[in-house]
């Protein structure tokens, strides 16, 4: 057993979790919490945790995938990341390569011309 402080606003906010999701107890509240800031943490100190909400047609779809497939929501949405990251970072590459391009073309026509350099 251990003993610890908390404000009263705080209190007041872990009894609103008080009877939802199964949770009977401030007791259930706490030791959920401290269980998802556990599970929160990175594999590795050199990895960063993100946290996003997800809807209820995301979760559901998250679900089935996890049926059919063995991909859990977690893959699911490294992968995605990837992909996504991947993406850009190519977009990215295509409009530097415009970009570029343009300059070159202004700078050929901004040049002086050698007739005028004698």
């Amino acid at each position: 057993m251990v003993g610890v402080r908390i404000p009263d606003d705080e209190l007041a906010l872990l009894d609103q979790h008080v009877g939802v999701n199964g949770m009977r107890s401030r007791s259930d509240v706490i030791r959920r919490g401290l269980r998802l800031l556990f599970e929160a943490q990175p594999t590795l100190p050199s990895m960063k945790s993100v946290t996003i909400e997800l809807g209820t047609a995301q979760q559901f779809q998250l679900a089935h995938l996890l049926e059919m497939k063995g991909q859990t929501p977690e893959m699911a949405i490294n992968e995605a990341l990837n992909s996504y990251l991947s993406q850009v970072v190519e977009d990215l590459a295509a409009l530097n390569e415009r970009f570029e391009s343009t300059a070159n073309e202004i700078r050929g026509r901004v040049t002086r011309s050698k007739e005028f350099e004698q």
